[in-house]
């Protein structure tokens, strides 16, 4: 497939996950799930639509700053699972302000980090459809903080899902297979492997990326079944 099938792919994929998330908002806008569930929509919407700019050749002569907001974006996504993994499908009784203060602290840290220093990523040079980056020495502190809050959130969703009945097992169940491949498709082939050095083709390069479809999708579908 070729990587302009991929980037409009990525456009029609960002297109249907924001109206499914806003469409969701508007059902009930008071509601903390669907107000979470609609920031990790718009993290994951940034995520898709720079790796469709990515895939279309359409970055010009600004790609190393569409890579730096693609890994960023990362950041934005794993803060905003915790914060919906929290809420769904009920609040939990734990929930500290102080973390989540310390959460939304380290976001700006890791802007700072990513687009006005080299720590992070020092150079994406275009090579063909794909780029040549050049990883900052803080680029593993990247990885460890975005995989542990993927954990953490997914340890949330399942201690609720051990304690949970009915109606919320089913929610929980199928919110966590819906959430889990795309981070895992996610971790293995835009962070580890690029950053280990592993030659990638199109279908790896942007696997990750198509396949929070997945984790929309069915998250959508679960909220418009039982009207949370």
């Amino acid at each position: 497939m070729a990587f302009e099938t991929h980037g409009i792919i990525l456009f029609i994929i960002a297109g249907i996950e924001l109206f499914l998330g806003l469409y969701v908002f508007t059902r009930n806008r008071r509601d903390s799930v669907s107000t979470t569930f609609l920031l990790l929509v718009i993290s994951i919407v940034i995520w898709l639509l720079v790796n469709a700019i990515l895939a279309l050749s359409l970055q010009s002569g600004f790609n190393e700053s569409y890579y730096r907001t693609a890994y960023f974006s990362g950041i934005l996504i794993a803060t905003s699972f915790i914060f919906f993994a929290w809420v769904f499908p009920y609040k939990s009784s734990n929930i500290s302000k102080i973390i989540k203060m310390v959460l939304s602290a380290i976001i700006p840290i890791f802007f700072i980090l990513f687009f006005f220093t080299d720590l992070m990523l020092v150079d994406a040079v275009k090579n063909g459809n794909l780029s040549d980056i050049t990883y900052g020495s803080l680029f593993p502190l990247y990885i460890v903080y975005f995989s542990i809050l993927c954990a953490w959130g997914f340890y949330i969703l399942f201690m609720k899902l051990l304690k949970a009945e009915g109606m919320h097992k089913w929610q929980l169940k199928f919110v966590i297979i819906g959430t889990i491949i795309p981070f895992i498709v996610n971790i293995i082939t835009d962070i580890l492997m690029p950053w280990m050095g592993y030659p990638r083709d199109a279908w790896v390069v942007y696997v990750g990326a198509e396949s929070s479809i997945v984790l929309v999708g069915l998250t959508s579908y679960i909220l418009f079944k039982k009207n949370i």
